[in-house]
């Protein structure tokens, strides 16, 4: 009894054994081998100088516009413009009831008649005209100017020209026209503004930029910007000005942005602004590549269509591209599509690969 009991321990000890060892693991390379190639693009790691992003919005504004005041009072008889309209340089804009001011150039010019008679007269009267051509003569001459009224009556012809030209208000500039409010008919006083005129090929865009940020900020930088009525479209634009002063309030700097060709843009619109700054040269990759593992960030790169795993060191990035600081090589064909849940040493491929595949088969 005791030695059958033995034999079958032993049986089962041999049987556990046996079901319990470890199977060969089968060969990472052959399993990656029977995998398809997964398809991915490429861009080459590249040194360059990375550009800092700094974000901020404003209002377009035009370089040079003049804001047109009538200079007397008056009513309104003729209106030549209108809101959008073209002007040349000292073209007529209104005119104004000037009947008063056209009766007082005619009085005036009358009166200077009357009193150039009687200077001549007491001239005449005075002596030989070639005894006055001396010094004392001049004198006498100006005393006789004064006494016939001629100095007067010539001041007094030029106030009234000068009070008619006043009732015809003319563009100082070329631009075009906005903020016309007045119609004819309409009374308008003196020192009333009543339109402005700016130049549409000279407009710019005044924002605001952190404390922080306004060292990394010089004349000349290049920038994008985009409108809310137009988003899709992106114009180019470069810092004119920077105020070299602090908002106490607010901590921000005042700054200005010229916009190189702004068809199609009004002032007062409201703009988003992307300031490009330029950093130290590294190597410089799409946002794309960047993937995390166990929280560390890594960039795939493809060799011998594998996919070969970097830790890397990260820089700035601007949303667009990440600055590489240590783990990539300059030259190197890094991974950025179907990045995600790609493994060390799996097979990769890229569209063109697929394309000579497809040809041979």
């Amino acid at each position: 009894m005791k030695i059958l009991f033995l034999r079958a321990a032993i049986f089962l000890l041999f049987v556990g054994c046996t079901t319990q060892s470890t199977p060969l693991e089968e060969d990472p390379k052959s399993l990656r081998g029977s995998l398809g190639a997964i398809e991915v693009n490429l861009e080459q790691a590249t040194v360059k100088p990375f550009e800092y992003y700094i974000h901020t919005v404003g209002k377009i504004t035009p370089q040079h516009q003049v804001e047109v005041r009538v200079k007397t009072t008056g009513i309104v008889k003729l209106l030549r413009v209108s809101n959008g309209q073209i002007v040349n340089t000292r073209g007529t804009l209104l005119a104004l009831e000037n009947d008063q001011q056209l009766l007082a150039v005619e009085k005036a010019t009358t009166q200077l008649n009357v009193s150039r008679i009687k200077y001549e007269s007491d001239l005449v009267a005075f002596g030989d005209e070639s005894d006055l051509n001396d010094t004392r003569g001049e004198t006498i001459k100006d005393n006789i100017r004064h006494n016939s009224g001629l100095a007067t009556s010539e001041v007094s012809l030029k106030e009234a020209q000068l009070a008619l030209s006043y009732t015809i208000i003319s563009s100082e500039i070329s631009g075009v026209v906005s903020n016309l409010e007045i119609q004819t008919g309409n009374e308008v006083k003196a020192g009333d503004i009543i339109c402005t005129i700016y130049s549409p090929d000279r407009l710019l865009i005044e924002t605001e930029v952190l404390e922080s940020e306004i060292g990394k900020l010089q004349i000349g930088q290049k920038a994008d910007l985009q409108t809310i009525a137009n988003p899709y479209k992106v114009y180019a634009a470069s810092v004119i000005e920077i105020n070299p002063s602090v908002d106490e309030k607010t901590g921000m700097v005042k700054i200005k942005l010229a916009i190189e060709k702004p068809e199609e843009l009004l002032p007062g619109m409201n703009a988003s602004v992307v300031i490009k700054v330029p950093y130290n040269n590294h190597i410089i990759v799409p946002k794309e590549a960047i993937v995390l593992r166990s929280g560390k960030p890594v960039v795939f790169t493809m060799e011998d269509n594998l996919a070969k795993w970097n830790y890397v060191t990260l820089g700035n990035e601007n949303g667009k591209e990440v600055e590489i600081l240590e783990g990539l090589k300059e030259g190197q064909q890094v991974i950025i599509s179907n990045n995600l849940q790609l493994a060390h040493d799996a097979p990769v491929k890229t569209e063109i690969d697929q394309r000579n595949q497809e040809k041979n088969l």
